[in-house]
């Protein structure tokens, strides 16, 4: 016998014979976000929360999904915490355009998409400080170390010379960078070196380096 969620069902209790009962689902889970849910983050995490609920058989889980401006997969996973028809759940953002689904299933497997409108990211630059190097700026060799610290949210620096158009790029480790770099030309070298995070955000500062590698005649 199948009888959908809406229907009862009285059985006979003088029936012969095994009684089989097939409990007809098709009815999708719904999900809900709190309304005071942040909507602009100083930091790239975020914390969600609201409610979900299933007239059928019951909310078997939520989970979410993250995805790039293009649609790729970032990453996944389940809510952080989901009891009595409330969830929970932080979502750490790896760079900008990112893009948030979420999927209430019940026990029947019934699940229904459920896309979020993302939160405006409003992160600190990436402060830059660069090491004053120990030859005070003027030096007679052709390769010099830039090191320095990136603070916040910052990936890489990059290091240009002024009127060249090669750009060095370094990833920064612990808040922390490092590279040897080659000066391309005799003389003064104005040099471009930014920290760069993973949403647009950026800092610069500009050091001036002389080579001379010209002996006195």
């Amino acid at each position: 016998t199948t009888f959908a969620a809406d229907e009862s069902f009285e059985l006979d209790p003088w029936e012969d014979g095994p009684i089989h009962l097939v409990f007809k689902d098709d009815v999708k889970p719904w999900l809900a976000v709190s309304g005071n849910v942040d909507t602009v983050l100083n930091e790239p995490s975020w914390l969600l929360h609201g409610t979900c609920g299933d007239e059928g058989t019951g909310i078997e889980g939520v989970s979410w999904f993250l995805y790039t401006a293009t649609g790729e997969l970032v990453t996944s996973g389940e809510v952080d915490y989901l009891y009595d028809g409330r969830w929970q759940t932080t979502i750490v953002f790896t760079g900008s355009a990112q893009f948030i689904h979420m999927f209430p299933q019940d026990r029947s497997g019934n699940m229904e998409l459920v896309p979020l409108q993302s939160p405006l990211i409003e992160l600190p630059s990436p402060v830059l400080t660069v090491a004053r190097p120990d030859n005070d700026l003027l030096t007679n060799v052709e390769l010099i170390t830039i090191s320095g610290t990136a603070d916040f949210w910052a990936s890489e620096v990059h290091i240009q010379v002024l009127g060249h158009k090669d750009v060095v790029v370094t990833p920064v480790v612990d808040g922390h960078f490092s590279k040897i770099f080659r000066l391309p030309q005799q003389g003064l070298n104005d040099l471009i070196i930014s920290s760069h995070d993973n949403f647009e955000g950026f800092e610069e500062k500009r050091i001036s380096v002389y080579l001379d590698t010209v002996a006195p005649a």
